[in-house]
């Protein structure tokens, strides 16, 4: 097969994972990644990429209660609720600071994923002298 058309395939592969997990995000944590080492170490570097230009992040569940003005924002500190005041002129940043952290926190999930099946292809690759991955 010319290079091309591996590049190609490549790309093909990781375009129908991408799709994939799109469509099993909300069913299933668990990915499904492919074996091949250069697809996994591309697929590595855009994740990083994505990461390092993601921005300012904020934990936790921004609120806004009835009977009060502005939002909160809550989240768990070693077991304790903790509430931090959000005022209206605020709102609109610390929620794209909040949406960045939950994008962050995807990008890290599938980030160990896909190191994680590098790992095991590196270990197969040095039982198995002479193989190509």
């Amino acid at each position: 097969m010319g290079r091309k058309m591996h590049f190609f395939l490549d790309i093909q592969q990781e375009c129908m994972y991408t799709l994939c997990m799109r469509i099993n995000k909300t069913r299933s944590k668990k990915m499904e990644l492919p074996e091949s080492v250069s697809v996994l170490e591309r697929m590595r570097q855009s994740r990083l990429d994505k990461l390092h230009r993601i921005g300012p992040v904020l934990a936790g569940s921004l609120m806004k209660r009835k009977d009060q003005t502005g939002y909160y924002l809550t989240d768990k500190v070693r077991g304790k609720t903790r509430t931090t005041y959000v005022s209206e002129e605020m709102y609109a940043e610390a929620k794209q600071w909040n949406a960045n952290h939950k994008e962050a926190k995807q990008l890290l999930d599938e980030l160990s994923e896909i190191q994680r099946v590098l790992l095991r292809e590196e270990g197969k690759a040095k039982r198995e002298p002479g193989k190509d991955t």
